[in-house]
């Protein structure tokens, strides 16, 4: 069973599911349905693509760029992870669990308890 066929200039999408759709789930179809009505499809080679960059090619820098730009406030500055103490260390995974949950803030304190 075919998931598409081409109609004319268009693609007619059929979807089946094994049980009924809930309602919540029927209207997140529904929104996909109307992002694939917008989708051209084009004769040729298919080819990846990094949208984040000039040059459409992945690079370290624009994930970087991408990653940080939407979830950092640009008044914060950037906490770097010091994974090196507390994952390569040749310590015990007790501690090495403590120290990862102390840089976190995530130990049970009388302040983190309040």
């Amino acid at each position: 069973m075919e998931m598409a066929t081409v109609e004319g200039d268009g693609i007619i999408w059929n979807f089946h599911f094994r049980r009924n759709l809930f309602d919540w789930e029927q209207s997140d179809l529904d929104n996909l349905m109307a992002i694939l009505q917008r989708v051209v499809f084009y004769d040729g080679d298919d080819t990846w693509k990094w949208r984040w960059s000039r040059s459409c090619r992945f690079t370290v820098r624009s994930m970087y760029k991408e990653l940080f730009a939407r979830s950092r406030d640009e008044t914060r500055e950037i906490q770097v992870f010091p994974v090196e103490v507390t994952w390569e260390k040749a310590i015990p995974p007790k501690v090495k669990m403590f120290i990862w949950t102390t840089i976190l803030g995530r130990i049970l304190t009388l302040d983190n308890l309040a």
